[in-house]
């Protein structure tokens, strides 16, 4: 269920991000000194989709930045706190994760689309995530979430159809099936 991140960026994808960003903003690429640094800094960023949504965030920018090393570092911290699920690898699981460093935890919600009460999904860190600032169930439940019990049977859908009322059998009234609002959708 969970992905382990891919590997880091190599020397050329790092070039390559270097010559898009400035391309971008349609000036030359700085010598191979800056890059030297800028590599060093960042040169632990994963290829793959990390690297695809950095580049886009800094094209997307208003201004080149000075440092691109650090630009990068920052967006991909973001690109973690944001992505927890896709962070940890599958080996890693201690006895709170319900899959390697995540915990699964619902809110309610009222449904944007049609003003209902609803529930919101939300992923939240374990204290095991090598994120840091993770979480335990029972904190988890204190700030008043409901959290799944670990190993559900049937995972988070069985949960949301059998715990909140979610995904109903359509064939027993007919009517539209409710959805959980997704907090990463």
């Amino acid at each position: 269920m969970s992905k382990a991140t891919p590997k880091n960026m190599g020397r050329t994808a790092f070039e390559a991000l270097v010559s898009d960003v400035y391309a971008g903003f349609g000036c030359n690429p700085p010598g191979e000194r800056s890059r030297d640094i800028w590599f060093e800094q960042c040169g632990h960023v994963p290829s793959g989709p990390p690297l695809e949504w950095i580049r886009q965030r800094l094209l997307d920018g208003a201004t080149l930045p000075r440092n691109l090393g650090q630009a990068i570092r920052v967006l991909w911290e973001e690109w973690q706190a944001n992505h927890p699920e896709q962070v940890v690898s599958d080996s890693r699981c201690c006895p709170e994760c319900d899959v390697p460093g995540v915990i699964f935890a619902w809110a309610p919600a009222r449904d944007p689309r049609t003003g209902t009460e609803t529930w919101q999904r939300l992923v939240r860190r374990c204290r095991c995530h090598p994120g840091g600032n993770g979480e335990t169930r029972r904190d988890i439940e204190a700030l008043g979430l409901m959290v799944m019990p670990r190993g559900y049977v049937g995972g988070t859908v069985a949960f949301e159809r059998e715990r909140l009322g979610l995904y109903p059998d359509r064939g027993n009234h007919g009517g539209p099936v409710p959805r959980a609002v997704r907090a990463f959708e």
